[in-house]
């Protein structure tokens, strides 16, 4: 029944809302797979490194509620009016990202991670000084022009 919803609710959205929603909700799997798999990194980490990280706050990194609780205030962001039914509609608007995230998430939670090779890639060596003078911003073509 839920997922039936679901999908009715993302037939009436307008073809660029769903499109950008659908946009929106890969990006945040993206971000989720990688959190899983550092839980799943930091699970395996020698015991004097797993005291500095908690049991709980690896649970979370499983759970893809925070990053939902972030993009809610984007995503259903009501008129001014009415932004003391947003504050208290918390309860609702995060089951109702959570049942959007999981339909169109395009990976599941119990996908297998990868192991610690993806999480200590090298760091790039290359400093800001010697950033070359073609890589760089020209900021006098932001700048504000006066009339």
């Amino acid at each position: 029944e839920r997922i039936e919803t679901v999908h009715l609710f993302l037939a009436k959205l307008p073809h660029l809302h769903r499109v950008c929603l659908s946009h929106v909700m890969k990006h945040l799997d993206f971000v989720w797979s990688h959190q899983r798999k550092l839980q799943a990194y930091l699970a395996t980490e020698p015991q004097e490194l797993k005291n500095a990280t908690s049991g709980s706050r690896l649970q979370h990194l499983c759970k893809p509620n925070s990053w939902l609780l972030v993009f809610r205030q984007i995503l259903i962001r009501p008129p001014w009016p009415l932004l003391t039914d947003f504050a208290v509609g918390l309860e609702v608007h995060l089951r109702a990202l959570q049942a959007v995230f999981l339909t169109l998430a395009t990976t599941s939670g119990d996908t297998a991670p990868l192991g610690p090779a993806i999480l200590n890639l090298p760091l790039p060596t290359k400093s800001l000084a010697e950033d070359s003078a073609e890589n760089r911003c020209d900021v006098d073509k932001y700048k504000r022009r006066d009339d």
